[in-house]
């Protein structure tokens, strides 16, 4: 994200709460003046494979701590823990990584909201159709649940993560069916 783009995102900035945090880690608003202050936080540097830009991040297990950087207190739940001060400087972005295992199994047993198919011919992976199954969550957060009938590997992703891997098998040549 550039300056501009962080500082439209932080207008708009709702505050995060520690259960509204669905993965193992969350990607930081963060401008290049911020960077020293959310590196002494336990934030990392995540380098774009381009080699043209990044993001930072934080696991979600350290948004709980005690804060070492000292901040003024803002509203009554103000706790003083690393996610109190990320909020106080509308950083927190988006939930990034792996689904935690808690909410994989409490969605695992109830209903998915809709469920889609994709199948690759025969002809192009000569074994024979393997087909992807997705299913769509709801929830505060969507998540979707792959499914590779062949293999019997289930994965978990966030909607906007799953979106690309449905535009990545769709390259494939996979087709919904």
């Amino acid at each position: 994200m550039n300056k501009r783009d962080i500082t439209k995102f932080r207008d708009a900035y709702a505050i995060a709460d520690l259960s509204d945090i669905i993965t193992d880690e969350v990607q930081l608003a963060v401008t290049f003046d911020e960077k020293d202050d959310v590196k002494r936080l336990g934030a990392k540097w995540n380098p774009d494979p381009s080699g043209k830009g990044g993001f930072w991040s934080i696991k979600r297990n350290r948004l709980d701590r005690d804060c070492p950087i000292g901040c003024e207190v803002v509203g009554p739940e103000w706790g003083g823990t690393i996610l109190d001060w990320l909020n106080n400087y509308k950083m927190v972005f988006k939930s990034i990584g792996n689904i935690r295992q808690d909410i994989v199994k409490q969605l695992g047993t109830s209903e998915p909201k809709t469920t889609h198919q994709l199948e690759l011919a025969p002809d192009i992976n000569n074994m024979g159709a393997n087909t992807v199954l997705f299913a769509e969550f709801e929830g505060d957060t969507p998540l979707v649940r792959f499914t590779d009938n062949e293999t019997g590997e289930e994965s978990w992703q966030t909607a906007d993560d799953a979106r690309d891997t449905w535009n990545t098998l769709i390259a494939k040549g996979y087709n919904r069916v």
